[in-house]
């Protein structure tokens, strides 16, 4: 069993949802032209045991994307994201290490992502996965296949951080929530050769953190 926790705290629009303001009314409240930033990192460390032979495979990932809000009204949302940044290395294998950023920030440095997002942050459709398919198979076939075996044909390598980033929110928030209150989502993760995980996330609204909301969140992989 493979278990990982986190904590992040995340700010969002709010309304009033009463007179009474015992309850508030979270959404992303993105205008159109906004402009943010979004930075992942992972880390992820592997014990082998191969041949009668151990080692420890250390992965490490950097993304630094660009989003513009294109579009935003009381339904929908349409955000652009670029991919500026994408380091990958591996390490710690006896055939040596790998790093494969050069060739991933090629395949992303022509495409332009676009997710359509509910006011919730439920990401409805996400566009320009299948074009980063489309430049691997042409500029790298043999490691494209590799692939394409590891995270098959869905968006989830891409679409699947951003749900975790944007997806916090309860059904019931549009229409009101009380400071403390707690909320679950459940979702399935891909972890290339290691399989698939779940990861069980609790929601908490904390309460008014100067002119935003906060929501802190737990995660638990296994």
């Amino acid at each position: 069993m493979f278990q990982r926790a986190a904590l992040v705290s995340l700010f969002l629009g709010v309304a009033l949802a009463g007179p009474a303001s015992a309850q508030i009314s979270l959404r992303w409240k993105f205008q159109e032209g906004d402009i943010f930033w979004i930075e992942e990192k992972i880390t992820a460390k592997t014990d082998v045991t191969a041949n009668g032979d151990k080692f420890t495979d250390e992965q490490t990932q950097y993304r630094l994307s660009k989003f513009e809000v294109k579009n935003s009204t009381a339904d929908l949302m349409i955000i652009q994201q670029r991919i500026e940044v994408w380091q990958s290395k591996i390490t710690g294998r006896p055939t040596g290490n790998e790093d494969d950023t050069e060739r991933l920030e090629k395949l992303c440095k022509s495409i332009v992502f676009t997710m359509y997002m509910s006011p919730v942050g439920k990401i409805t459709r996400y566009d320009g996965y299948d074009k980063f398919l489309a430049n691997f198979a042409k500029e790298y076939p043999d490691d494209a296949k590799q692939f394409k075996a590891l995270t098959g044909n869905d968006d989830e390598w891409l679409r699947g951080p951003l749900a975790q980033v944007f997806d916090v929110l309860a059904p019931e928030s549009a229409k009101g929530l009380k400071k403390g209150q707690t909320w679950q989502r459940d979702s399935s993760v891909k972890l290339g050769p290691l399989g698939r995980f779940k990861l069980a996330t609790t929601f908490t609204y904390v309460g008014k953190e100067g002119q935003r909301e906060r929501v802190d969140t737990k995660g638990i992989l296994t």
